[in-house]
């Protein structure tokens, strides 16, 4: 395997795994509404969601680089690789999807809650 996508291919792994804790993490804060636990609990789960994302951004940020050379290169390299990285772009892209739908659904609970006079137990 060339280095160029090696290292693509570790990063994105690398971010892949972050992005499933997010997703943990925003499962986590559906729960935590849907229990109406004390407000303290639902901010620290949302500064480990944020610290999550500053790890994705760093990782990202990391292969500028070779993210620019694997876009003029890409015609010209073995299809077994740039596969093997387009099943890991495509599983990344399932994760994410899961997470903007729950965090659709936190973001819809929320707005029924201050329909509620902000008593977030009776929104449901």
């Amino acid at each position: 395997m060339k280095p160029l996508v090696g290292r693509l291919l570790e990063v994105y792994r690398k971010e892949l795994e972050v992005y499933r804790q997010v997703l943990a993490a925003v499962s986590e804060e559906k729960e935590a509404l849907a229990e109406d636990r004390p407000l303290p609990d639902i901010i620290r789960s949302l500064k480990h969601k944020l610290a999550l994302i500053r790890v994705i951004e760093s990782l990202d940020n990391s292969i500028l680089k070779e993210k620019e050379e694997f876009k003029t290169r890409r015609s010209s390299m073995n299809l077994a690789e740039t596969q093997e990285l387009s099943d890991l772009i495509e599983s990344t892209r399932y994760v994410i999807e899961q997470i903007i739908s729950v965090e659709k659904a936190n973001e819809e609970f929320i707005l029924r809650s201050e329909g509620c006079g902000g008593n977030i137990q009776t929104a449901r």
